[in-house]
């Protein structure tokens, strides 16, 4: 008589998991699940680093060429047609505008790299093609702080953009009657923390 607690059980050539083999390979799934979404991340973050490389190279490539006019157009459209044939697809002379753009939207490399932000690897390069057309650094900011601390996907970070979230959120910090003082975000609650400073006894 087979015991009960045989890892598997066979009938004819049905094969009858038991619970604990359900819990063993539900653990085996987390454990690659886990691995390739590091894996994934870490690809990401070499990606977007690779492509701020590219776009300074082709700043500095530029400013050598300045006294030629229309260089920078021709570099563009030359090493475009260059990676294309060196190394496949991927190198439209959109992209490459973007590899120039995205270095002079963040010229400061450290600056995207070590940003007081601990999750930027939740930023893809869709992320940050978005974030670089914006032009001020403060709305920069706010977006970078909110598409990681709250993961946004690339489309919620794309709506909150278009439906002016950043001006929202600064007009309920500032009312007519009075400004705020202190604004913190808090990581556990995923929202900001706002704070008015009183120098008079309050009012109840």
């Amino acid at each position: 008589m087979l015991e009960s607690t045989r890892v598997d059980l066979i009938i004819g050539n049905k094969v009858t998991t038991t619970k604990q083999d359900k819990i063993f390979f539900t653990e085996i799934a987390t454990i690659l699940h886990k691995a390739r979404e590091t894996a994934y991340k870490a690809v990401n973050t070499m990606m977007v680093q690779t492509n701020w490389q590219i776009g300074k190279r082709i700043v500095e490539q530029e400013q050598k060429g300045k006294s030629r006019a229309d260089y920078g157009d021709y570099l563009i459209v030359n090493l475009s047609r260059y990676l294309t044939d060196t190394l496949g697809k991927g190198f439209s002379e959109a992209n490459i505008r973007n590899f120039r753009q995205f270095y002079l939207s963040f010229p400061n490399g450290i600056q995207f790299a070590t940003h007081r932000v601990v999750n930027l690897e939740n930023l893809s390069w869709s992320h940050w093609r978005l974030l670089m057309r914006l032009d001020a650094e403060a709305e920069r900011d706010c977006y970078i702080t909110e598409t990681s601390g709250q993961n946004w996907g690339v489309k919620t970070l794309e709506r909150n953009i278009r439906s002016g979230y950043y001006r929202r959120l600064r007009t309920s910090t500032e009312t007519s009657h009075f400004y705020i003082d202190l604004v913190f975000y808090n990581y556990l609650l995923k929202c900001f923390v706002i704070i008015d400073l009183k120098t008079t006894k309050l009012s109840l």
